[in-house]
């Protein structure tokens, strides 16, 4: 398998184009009648992987300022209730 020579993106999915090689071989029950035989496939080859996103987490501002806001209202309730 060679390296690949074109990628792109198609919706969802990164699809990548590579040259490849596989030889194979074979034969059939009868040997005499017909002897074991060899191929090549070769020539371009694509393969696709759907994208996979990473989790959303938000940044830690984001977090203690919706905690500070929790506990300032905590704190609030809380002279009232006094």
């Amino acid at each position: 398998m060679g390296g690949v020579t074109n990628s792109f993106i198609q919706g969802t999915n990164v699809v990548d184009t590579f040259n490849s090689t596989i030889p194979g071989g074979g034969s059939v029950g009868d040997g005499p009648g017909d002897p074991p035989f060899t191929f090549n496939l070769t020539g371009p080859t694509t393969a696709q992987q759907g994208i996979v996103y990473q989790a959303q987490v938000p940044e830690p501002a984001t977090l203690a300022l919706f905690g500070t806001g929790l506990g300032l209202l905590g704190l609030r309730r809380w002279r009232k209730a006094a």
